[in-house]
């Protein structure tokens, strides 16, 4: 509680103004003061605020004990890295059928006949799947 790394609370109530530097030696003699001559009030909230410290270190000392425990095995951390590198990214524009008339688009008997003739195997390979169906 007094060392070079105390509580924030103390650190707040006991950092001169003037200075901005936390003064140790302050923060004790008022924690004794208050423990040897204040009053009921004034010990049980010492004694509520010191009990909360310890339970705030306690579970930070637990929380870094967890946090510096896990480990995963390096064929796991490199098979997760070959998965986000297989990763892409892809964008598209979508544009509704409905916005272009029908009467803006001419389509002739000789383009549809190029057409199946350039998707000759396509075609019929669909067409044997549909009837297989």
């Amino acid at each position: 509680m007094f060392g070079s790394n105390p509580p924030q609370e103390l650190k707040q109530a006991f950092t001169d103004p003037q200075t901005g530097v936390y003064n140790p030696s302050v923060a004790q003699q008022q924690i004794n003061q208050i423990k040897t001559k204040g009053t009921a009030e004034q010990k049980a909230q010492l004694n509520a605020f010191l009990d909360q410290m310890v339970f705030q270190r306690l579970a930070q000392k637990y929380d870094a004990l967890l946090t510096n425990s896990i480990n995963f095995p390096k064929w796991m951390i490199e098979k997760e890295n070959a998965q986000n590198s297989m990763i892409s990214k892809v964008s598209f524009v979508r544009e509704p059928y409905t916005s272009i008339s029908d009467s803006a688009v001419k389509i002739s008997d000789a383009d549809i006949q190029s057409y199946i003739d350039k998707h000759k195997k396509t075609l019929s390979k669909r067409r044997a799947a549909a009837f297989l169906m």
